[in-house]
């Protein structure tokens, strides 16, 4: 994966993410998914980003 098809999903702009695209790649890569905290507006949730052939696929659970 890369950080331009990190950036086109818009995860960033939906959600307050505190870790860098670097880091969600680098976890993306190794592992193929990764779960991350996040606040959608005031509301605090659970991102999971799963890297798939055919692109990302992120869901958001409430915490």
């Amino acid at each position: 994966m890369t950080r331009k098809q990190l950036l086109s999903t818009g995860v960033y702009r939906t959600f307050t993410i505190d870790e860098s695209p670097e880091e969600i790649l680098n976890a993306l890569n190794m592992e193929g998914e990764v779960v991350i905290k996040a606040m959608e507006g005031k509301f605090p949730v659970y991102i999971k980003i799963m890297a798939k052939t055919d692109g990302l696929k992120i869901s958001s659970y409430g915490r």
